[in-house]
């Protein structure tokens, strides 16, 4: 290592991988400079709330707020404060660090005794999709990542808001290998993790489209603010859902 409504934690049956920390968002779409000054009636004081601002830029815009950026606090805040902080953890000989995209294994993917043997489009399917905002570890067997979650479209949850229209799971203009971005935050066990993905944004996708088909990349343009259920507005909505598909599927 190198210094410097949640989903559970992955694998919770597996003791290797337990996860005793819980984040809790206090509050989305603020500045660091509007954490809380002090301790009103029990509740906790400036100290306890981090800020962490997105890592994503989606080019379409929320109706009411202007990032992911979120103020967030992390039970039990002692015992994840003093553990070490690193840039990087090489788990079963791979190097991961800071800002990447990983596979995190769960429930659907364990009963998969061959899911490592999977392409990236049967990864994607079984495993969920995570970038790591941070690294803390107690020691060499006890490293955990602060995380965003991807979404799948058919992850999308109930009475998401698309624009002005109300939505839910797959929409007609998603292409295979679409992910959404957010600001879902959590823990996990690094133990958790079951390889390397490869996600660019839809301009980056969109430069590179050929290459990216050939190597099963996963791709994001949308973002969804967890809090408000707020999908940011992207222009290519006006493609018909008939020629996206066709440029991504083919």
């Amino acid at each position: 290592m190198e210094p410097t409504k949640q989903r559970p934690c992955a694998i919770e049956s597996n003791d290797h991988a337990e996860c005793p920390f819980f984040v809790k968002i206090a509050a989305a779409c603020m500045d660091e400079h509007q954490l809380p000054q002090k301790r009103k009636r029990g509740r906790p004081d400036k100290q306890e709330y981090c800020f962490q601002r997105s890592p994503f830029t989606p080019s379409g815009k929320f109706n009411s707020c202007e990032s992911l950026d979120v103020l967030y606090s992390i039970r039990p805040r002692k015992k994840w404060s003093t553990m070490t902080r690193y840039r990087s953890f090489v788990l079963h000989h791979i190097k991961y660090g800071s800002g990447d995209f990983v596979y995190v294994a769960n429930d659907r993917s364990l009963s998969q005794e061959d899911a490592a043997k999977k392409d990236s489009d049967q990864m994607c399917e079984l495993h969920w999709i995570a970038k790591i905002l941070e690294i803390r570890a107690l020691d060499d067997t006890h490293i955990y990542a602060r995380v965003y979650w991807m979404y799948l479209p058919d992850d999308l949850p109930e009475n998401t808001l698309d624009g002005q229209k109300v939505v839910s799971g797959r929409q007609p203009y998603h292409g295979q290998r679409e992910l959404m971005a957010s600001n879902h935050m959590d823990i996990i066990n690094v133990n958790s993790i079951v390889g390397q993905a490869t996600v660019d944004q839809w301009m980056e996708f969109k430069e590179k489209s050929e290459e990216n088909q050939a190597q099963g990349v996963l791709y994001w343009r949308q973002a969804l603010d967890y809090l408000t259920r707020q999908l940011s507005v992207y222009a290519s909505h006006s493609l018909t859902p008939f020629s996206f598909l066709c440029y991504f599927n083919h």
